[in-house]
């Protein structure tokens, strides 16, 4: 990655460009780390770059209403980073960007950091990078390895 500080968005694309081409947790790893640096209100930027093409689909497949109470109920009994990720899009969703902020605000930063690495590889494989995603394959060996922690 480049050590020449690149704007914000830049550095967003780069990851998700770096994510999609190697489906290796790095380009994640260097993005949170980026953002880190540059601090909390670039750390939500950044988050909410990849955040928000995401939360304008359709989650499940169901109409608002719906998705919207399955986000709820796979809140409920996700693990707290899971949980995270998915209050932050009902959040988005039902309410606004200072609602979300909250929820990131009030989160332990490691909860943060795997959220972010959450929504990278999620952006990564359902919107992609100049036409190129993740396949489900190395989608599932990013969420092990970038998340759990799992060697690939």
């Amino acid at each position: 990655m480049s050590t020449t500080p690149l704007p914000l968005p830049d550095v967003v694309e780069s990851a998700v460009e770096d994510t999609v081409a190697t489906a290796r947790p790095d380009a994640g790893l260097w993005l949170i780390g980026e953002l880190e640096q540059r601090g909390p209100e670039a750390m939500w930027a950044g988050a909410l770059q990849l955040i928000r093409p995401l939360a304008a689909r359709p989650a499940y497949g169901l109409p608002e209403h719906e998705a919207a109470a399955q986000l709820r109920v796979n809140a409920r009994a996700a693990n707290p980073s899971t949980a995270l990720v998915l209050e932050i899009r009902l959040a988005l969703g039902e309410q606004d960007e200072e609602a979300a902020w909250e929820l990131w605000y009030k989160a332990d930063p490691a909860l943060r950091r795997t959220a972010i690495m959450d929504w990278l590889i999620s952006y990564a494989w359902v919107v992609g990078f100049r036409g190129a995603k993740l396949t489900a394959q190395q989608t599932v060996s990013l969420i092990r390895c970038g998340i759990q922690g799992q060697q690939p």
